[in-house]
């Protein structure tokens, strides 16, 4: 067991020494990267908005006391968990039966729960019933989840030995909406606070969302790309005997 041990310890000590590339100019003219990354920023913005100012608009339009409305804070963050899971177990069904190849797969579990979220939140503005306007909004973020999880796996998709830099990258963008979008929010219902402001908020969100759509559609891939590829080849991993080797090499050179 202790031999074991300190020869996966080598083996990972070679496997540190390992150069590692990444072809920046090449994922900067990606056009999957970039419908990926506005994609990302386009649903991002809409759950953030949401989730951020959605309370305020509970107490301001709909006169909820947010103090006492703890469920309807949090059942759309809890619906966000659940569908996030069944929009991954989709996808997994999708691509197992053939039913669609991968690129389609991730453009439909984006593009449809993004294409409903943006429909139900512009009605949503002219929804006159309280109960129905919560439980509209609740499905709102919670549709949310599939789009989400598409990000994660469509990086791995493009580029394995590059996916954490791709989502990094991703990710920086679209957590610029944090504060974009409260502050879209502030400028609007700063002089006036009424359902017509949010009626301008919501569709705002829903425009996007159609932006964000129209571009994973268009440009968005489920295939590892070529420069991938390229890169995989040079990191294949090298055989056990071989890492042994090297590792002894070192320890004679040492």
């Amino acid at each position: 067991m202790h031999n074991t041990t300190q020869q996966f310890g080598r083996i990972f000590a070679v496997l540190l020494r390992k150069k590692y590339t990444v072809p920046w100019t090449t994922i900067a003219k990606s056009a999957p990267v970039w419908a990926l990354a506005v994609s990302n920023f386009c649903a991002d913005f809409g759950y953030f908005l949401l989730s951020i100012d959605i309370p305020t608009y509970f107490h301001s339009i709909l006169e909820f006391d947010i103090e006492k409305s703890g469920i309807e804070s949090v059942a759309p963050h809890a619906l966000f968990c659940i569908t996030i899971i069944i929009g991954g177990l989709a996808s997994d069904y999708i691509i197992s039966h053939s039913i669609l190849n991968v690129t389609n797969t991730r453009k439909f579990i984006y593009a449809l729960p993004l294409g409903l979220t943006a429909c139900i939140v512009v009605l949503t503005g002219y929804i006159k019933i309280k109960a129905i306007n919560v439980i509209c909004l609740t499905i709102v973020l919670g549709l949310y989840g599939p789009a989400a999880g598409t990000v994660g796996a469509n990086a791995i998709d493009l580029a394995p030995n590059h996916s954490g830099l791709i989502v990094g990258i991703a990710y920086s963008f679209s957590a610029a909406t944090g504060f974009i979008a409260p502050a879209i929010v502030g400028a609007i219902t700063n002089m006036k606070d009424t359902i017509y402001q949010w009626r301008i908020i919501f569709c705002i969100v829903a425009g996007t969302h159609i932006i964000g759509i129209v571009s994973f559609v268009m440009f968005g891939s489920g295939e590892i790309q070529h420069w991938a590829k390229s890169s995989e080849n040079n990191a294949k991993s090298v055989p056990f005997t071989s890492l042994e080797n090297k590792e002894s090499q070192h320890e004679l050179i040492d």
